[in-house]
C-alpha cells in the first residue's frame, strides 16, 4: 500500500465518520493491510524460488546391481582391450621402423653379392700368377686392383669372415671336406677354398671351408 493510498483511507474516514472513528484504528488497518501484501509477496518468492522435486524431473531410474556389475565387467574388458591394442601397434611401430632402417642399411646386398665371384676371381689370379712366376708389374697392378676393390667394399659396410685356423662354425662357415691331420685340433678350419663375407652384421656369404679330423691310425 502507498503512502498515497494511507492518506485516502485517513481523510476519506475522516470525512465520513468524523471523531467516530479513531486515528489508531485507522493506522492498525493500514499495518494489516501491508502485512497481508507482504506475506503474499514472500509466498509467491518462495513458489519462484522452490527447485523442482525428485518426481517432477525427467531422469532415468537407476540400474539394477547386477546390471551395475556387468556395465563394470564390460569397461574392464574394453580398458584391456584398449591396452593391447595400443601394444600391439607400438610394436608394429617398432617393427616398421626397423624394417625401414634394415631396407636402408642392407640396400647394396643384392649388388655386392654379385661383386664377391669378380674379388674371387682377381685373387685366384693372383695366385695363379705367383706360382707361375709372372711378371711382377703384372702382379702389382692385379694386387692394386684387388685392394681398390675390397676398400671400396670397406667403405660399403663389408668385412671378411675369420676362417683359417679358427674352430669351424655353422653360423658363419660352410665345410666342404675333412682333412685329416695332426697339426690340429679336430673340428678346427684347415683350408679355405672361398672367403666369406658380412654385410655390417649379417653374413651374406659364408666361408667355404676344409675341416680337420684325426688321423686316422696306421696298422
Amino acid at each position: 500500500m502507498t503512502k498515497q493510498d494511507k492518506d485516502i483511507l485517513k481523510k476519506g474516514n475522516g470525512e465520513d465518520h468524523g471523531d467516530e472513528v479513531a486515528s489508531e484504528e485507522i493506522d492498525k488497518a493500514i499495518n494489516e493491510a501491508e502485512m497481508a501484501e507482504n506475506e503474499k509477496a514472500a509466498v509467491d518468492d518462495s513458489d519462484a524460488a522452490e527447485p523442482l522435486q525428485d518426481d517432477e524431473t525427467d531422469s532415468p531410474p537407476l540400474p539394477a546391481p547386477e546390471e551395475i556389475e556387468k556395465l563394470k565387467a564390460e569397461a574392464k574388458e574394453n580398458h584391456d582391450l584398449y591396452l593391447r591394442s595400443a601394444a600391439e601397434f607400438e610394436n608394429f611401430k617398432k617393427r616398421m621402423e626397423r624394417e625401414r632402417s634394415d631396407s636402408i642399411r642392407y640396400a647394396n646386398e643384392d649388388l655386392i653379392k654379385q661383386l664377391l665371384p669378380v674379388v674371387d676371381n682377381l685373387e685366384r689370379a693372383l695366385a695363379h700368377a705367383e706360382e707361375v712366376g709372372a711378371d711382377e708389374a703384372m702382379i702389382e697392378g692385379v694386387g692394386m686392383v684387388h685392394k681398390q676393390f675390397i676398400d671400396a667394399l670397406e667403405k660399403f659396410g663389408v668385412t671378411r669372415v675369420e676362417a683359417m685356423e679358427k674352430p669351424f662354425d655353422p653360423n658363419y662357415h660352410e665345410a666342404m671336406m675333412q682333412v685329416e691331420t695332426d697339426e690340429h685340433p679336430p673340428n678346427t678350419v684347415v683350408m679355405e677354398m672361398a672367403k666369406g663375407y658380412l654385410l655390417h652384421d649379417r653374413l651374406i656369404r659364408p666361408a667355404i671351408v676344409g675341416v680337420s679330423k684325426a688321423a686316422a691310425e696306421s696298422t
